[in-house]
């Protein structure tokens, strides 16, 4: 009978380790959902999420293995995740389910690395094994993350553009559902992200929504100041009767005034944090060439 390696050991007792500590983190975090789900039962005062509620599918190994790891429905674990997926363009009753998957996918593959490192490297890879088996399972949200957060910085950086079509269409006699299909079209090359969340806007209203909650819906779904300030504008403009045309140039100059002052705001802090790097490069080669000569010829002094 062969002897067992001691680095086919380590492998094992990795696993091992990693098995037990994931059982004690999915056993946590479902107790602490189940606590969550119970206090928010028992509190009325709580608001109902009325979105769609994305459903475990369930199929297939891989689908009974992201269930053990999606978040409970009703948890805050499971509106941030919903919330995050939004901002970043994933919609539809299975985006949560997919993103489960992708996180199984992505913690098995940093298990075998880590098993891996274990078998080749020994002692040193056992260091390394819980580094990769961490990546795998913090980084498909860490990625999703900033997804979402470069989306949202997408969207507000086509708001100018935005609001100067909304502007003009509005004034070339176009009603406002209208005049947000026609940007949202307008939009679709050079700014896909703002010309999707207006177009899911828009399909809301044609399908019955009213005008204020589908604003409403559009503001919760972009984390972005701009869009939440002008879904504000349009809500009481609409509700008081107000001309969309004036008001949306009053907000479009107050807007750039805004963003005039934002720019001069960071321009302003480009000083103080150039100060340590300036510091850092500059500094020893300005003491080089201050005291270094001297240096030299004391060296020369005191050699001869």
């Amino acid at each position: 009978m062969s002897k067992i390696s001691p680095n086919m050991a380590l492998a094992a007792f990795v696993i091992v380790v990693v098995a037990l500590i994931l059982s004690v983190a999915l056993a946590v975090q479902r107790w602490r959902q189940a606590s969550e789900l119970k206090a928010g039962a028992e509190d009325p005062d709580l608001p109902v999420d009325d979105d769609v509620v994305m459903q475990s599918s369930g199929r297939g190994g891989l689908g009974r293995l992201a269930g053990l790891i999606r978040p409970v429905v009703g948890t805050s674990d499971y509106s941030d995740l919903k919330r995050l997926l939004f901002q970043s363009g994933r919609r539809g009753p299975r985006a949560v389910d997919e993103f489960s998957e992708k996180r199984v996918l992505a913690l098995t593959a940093g298990l075998v690395v880590g098993v891996v490192m274990v078998l080749a490297f020994g002692g040193a890879g056992f260091i390394l094994a819980p580094i990769f088996v961490g990546i795998g399972l913090l980084g498909p949200k860490m990625m999703l993350t900033a997804e979402a957060t470069g989306r949202q910085d997408r969207i507000e950086l086509a708001m100018p553009a935005v609001l100067d079509l909304l502007e003009a269409c509005i004034e070339a006699g176009l009603s406002l559902e209208q005049a947000i299909a026609r940007v949202a079209a307008e939009m679709s090359v050079s700014a896909p992200e703002i010309s999707d969340e207006l177009a899911v806007l828009i399909g809301e209203i044609r399908a019955g929504r009213a005008l204020g909650d589908a604003f409403r819906k559009l503001s919760d779904r972009v984390a972005v100041d701009e869009v939440k300030t002008l879904c504000s504008v349009l809500i009481q403009a609409s509700g008081l009767g107000a001309p969309l045309a004036q008001t949306l140039k009053q907000y479009s100059q107050n807007a750039r005034k805004r963003r005039g002052l934002f720019l001069e705001e960071k321009a302003g802090k480009i000083t103080a944090g150039l100060t340590l790097p300036l510091t850092l490069c500059l500094l020893p080669s300005a003491l080089l060439i201050v005291i270094g000569p001297a240096f030299v010829a004391v060296m020369e002094t005191f050699g001869d």
